[in-house]
């Protein structure tokens, strides 16, 4: 291949990556083009890329960017998928893991994901897949709170009645 042509291929790369803070590096190598269609369009329908690369030159791609911590884990057939939306990678992880399930006679695997900088391998990188986003550990900590909030709101509440109860009671019973 000639130096313009992979100059060519690693400018595609690093557009097609731009914008990304995250992404999950899988291996299709045991995919036939169908499996591996139908695998990206669904990904798609999610804003998540998925890009086949030569390894060499998504190397080359990923240096000096978000994505630099996977750069030595191009081994191997790689298939990099990355969304500019999904800033923490659980997202991603999450939508493949899913699709793996719904699937599975796929013959995919992960390799590595880039979560906030940094790089996790193999069973970790699927671990990613359990761990709540920022949204739903957001959701946690409200409800955490308002629950406390509500207790004490709902105590406060029912000593004001219990007390006005027995004002009542006093009333009648004194009325007679």
């Amino acid at each position: 291949m000639s130096k313009m042509l992979k100059r060519l291929m690693v400018d595609e790369y690093k557009r097609a990556f731009d914008g990304s803070q995250s992404c999950v590096l899988l291996d299709t190598s045991a995919m036939n083009v169908a499996e591996i269609q139908d695998f990206r369009s669904h990904l798609r329908e999610n804003n998540i890329g998925l890009r086949v690369v030569r390894n060499r030159l998504a190397f080359h791609a990923v240096e000096g960017s978000p994505l630099e911590p996977v750069r030595e884990l191009f081994v191997g057939q790689t298939a990099v998928a990355y969304s500019p939306d999904d800033v923490e990678g659980i997202t991603t992880v999450k939508t493949i893991k899913n699709y793996l399930k719904q699937n599975k006679t796929l013959p995919v695997t992960v390799k590595a994901a880039l979560s906030e900088g940094q790089a996790l391998e193999g069973a970790a990188a699927e671990a990613l897949a359990n761990v709540p986003d920022k949204n739903d550990l957001r959701a946690m900590a409200c409800s955490a709170i308002l629950g406390s909030a509500r207790g004490l709101a709902t105590s406060l509440n029912g000593l004001g009645a219990g007390l006005a109860r027995c004002l009542q009671q006093r009333v009648e019973q004194g009325g007679e």
